[in-house]
Formats: C-alpha cells, structure tokens, sequence
C-alpha cells in the first residue's frame, strides 16, 4: 500500500483486537533522502476495505515512531523521541504522553509478554510498561549494548548485542 502517508515510511506496527491495523511512521527516508515532513504519525488501517481511517499526531515536534504496542487493556501504548504515547483507538486520541526515561529504542521492540505485560528494549536495557501509572520502568540493564533484534517466547526476551544473541529471563 503505497502512500498511506504521505513523504513518510512506515517502521511501527501492532494488530488492534479488531483486526484493525495501528502504525507508526518516520519522516526520515533512508540514505541520501532529504525530510520534507517534520512531524511522524499514528494511524489506523482496516485490512478488509484496504484503507487508512484515521492518522495524527501522536507527539508533536517528534520526526519518528519507535514502537508501537497494544496492551491486554486494548489501547496502543507507543514510543517516539523519547517519550511514552498511549492512544485509545475507540476514542481517537491520546490519552496520555511521559518522557520514558530509557534512553534510545530499539525499533520494533515492544510487546505484551506473560500475563499480558509490555516488555521492550532500550539500547542498555530491558524495561517494562507500568500501564497504571503509564511510566516505563528497566528490570534489567546490559551495559553490552542491545542493538538488534526482539522476540518473546515463553519466560525469555531474545535480542541482539552484536555479533551475539542474548536470552533474558522475566522475572
């Protein structure tokens, strides 16, 4: 689907519970591209009409959108220049926007893990999302660098630190 926003790509997605697709754009366009846009944005897609039918803004002045997740609550909990969104697809906006605290995010890689939790990746740490107080909070840091790669399966959180893969256990 070509242009779904315009002078913009796509590098965040997540399946709401209604098949309806969320996701996150960036206004950079990769080597030797120049931005014409300055401002990344949040949208919804429904794969049965094959059309977008909502976007905005989620954080302004913000050029990309990390990551995007939805929590067993439904609502879509998102990263992007350094800050926390949580958007309410059934109302269309955003609720609520915090500084995260944890540093650079590794793209694509927050997700619900056991029981439901938000788990993800900064380039030092492995956090989770206190969907409470919608406040990030690290479990654990790797001084090594995380730089690629996220998956969970189980118990276990796998990602990349180079030239190796790393298993975390959750708590």
């Amino acid at each position: 689907y070509m242009h779904l926003i315009q002078d913009q790509s796509v590098v965040a997605l997540a399946l709401l519970p209604d098949g309806t697709i969320v996701g996150g754009t960036t206004v950079g366009g990769g080597g030797g591209s120049h931005p014409t846009q300055t401002e990344a944005k949040l949208f919804l897609f429904d794969p049965i009409k094959r059309e977008k039918t909502f976007e905005t803004v989620p954080v302004p002045g913000v050029g990309s959108i990390e990551a995007l997740a939805v929590g067993p609550d439904g609502l879509v909990y998102g990263f992007g220049g350094g800050r926390l969104f949580i958007f309410d697809a059934a109302q269309k906006k955003v609720t609520a926007t915090v500084e995260h605290g944890m540093g650079g995010l590794v793209y694509n890689s927050v997700a619900p893990g056991p029981g439901g939790e938000l788990y993800g990746l900064a380039s030092h740490s492995v956090f989770t999302v206190d969907r409470q107080t919608g406040q990030a909070r690290a479990l654990a840091q790797y001084p090594d660098g995380i730089s690629a790669g996220f998956a969970i399966r189980g118990n276990r959180i796998y990602f990349g630190s180079n030239a190796q893969i790393v298993s975390y256990e959750i708590p």
